[in-house]
């Protein structure tokens, strides 16, 4: 889930925990290449379809934290709370504005009637993304989860609690969510080992998102942010590890 806060949000500590590895041919690189087609209705349906049969643990995980990242204003309980957190977003009772940007091409899959979204739309200049990005940029809030429509939910949606990072070799792994939030997440703070078959889903969609040149350009610019700033995270997928990253800065 992602806060519209004036740019996309960052940084988050991890800790350390081990699942075993994949075999070594599911750790290719992803080509660094440009011109890179645009993913149409059909390849973001066949992504879609990855998670159709997997969820990040057994049972529901919004029973863990009052489905804090289904909710559309940030009235959690106490005990999730991230005092910390500071957004442009926050209105003046203390609210916070949540909702997730979709990636470019994925509006597709969505209609801006449905009622259980409501949807505005960004300059992606204005808000930070990769200069690949044409406006507008698609930015989603969902009515709450007794309203959710889980077999059209969005990309980020799916991926939470997990982020995709590239590599200095733009090698892909999934990493425990490391943004800022207004909420803490069980499986974050935990660092819960999450079932196989969901981290294997989530890695075979984003090496197919990844195909986009716009989302590439999003997700190395923000692993190269992640990297620079040696925002300190732990590798879920395809092997898991804690790392700081050398920082220049």
């Amino acid at each position: 889930m992602q806060t519209q806060n004036g740019c996309r949000p960052r940084t988050h500590v991890m800790r350390n925990h081990r699942i075993e590895p994949p075999t070594l041919d599911f750790i290719a690189k992803i080509p660094d290449t440009k011109k890179m087609p645009e993913l149409s209705k059909e390849e973001f349906q066949k992504i879609y379809s990855l998670w159709d049969n997997v969820s990040p643990i057994d049972g529901d995980c919004g029973l863990l934290c009052s489905a804090a990242c289904c909710r559309e204003t940030g009235d959690y309980p106490q005990e999730i709370c991230n005092p910390e957190f500071k957004s442009q977003s926050q209105e003046e009772d203390g609210q916070v504005e949540l909702g997730m940007y979709l990636l470019p091409g994925e509006e597709q899959m969505l209609s801006t009637q449905t009622p259980w979204l409501t949807w505005t739309t960004d300059n992606p200049a204005e808000y930070g993304f990769p200069e690949s990005w044409t406006e507008p940029v698609y930015y989603a809030k969902c009515s709450g989860p007794a309203n959710c429509r889980r077999n059209l939910r969005p990309i980020q949606c799916r991926t939470f609690p997990l982020q995709p990072h590239l590599d200095q070799d733009n090698r892909l792994h999934l990493i425990y969510y490391s943004d800022a939030l207004p909420y803490k997440c069980p499986l974050v703070s935990n660092l819960t080992k999450l079932n196989q078959d969901y981290l294997l889903a989530t890695f075979t969609a984003w090496k197919k998102l990844l195909k986009d040149e716009r989302i590439f350009d999003l997700v190395k610019e923000d692993s190269d942010y992640r990297d620079y700033i040696g925002t300190p995270y732990t590798i879920a997928y395809p092997y898991q590890t804690s790392r700081t990253p050398d920082s220049d800065c």
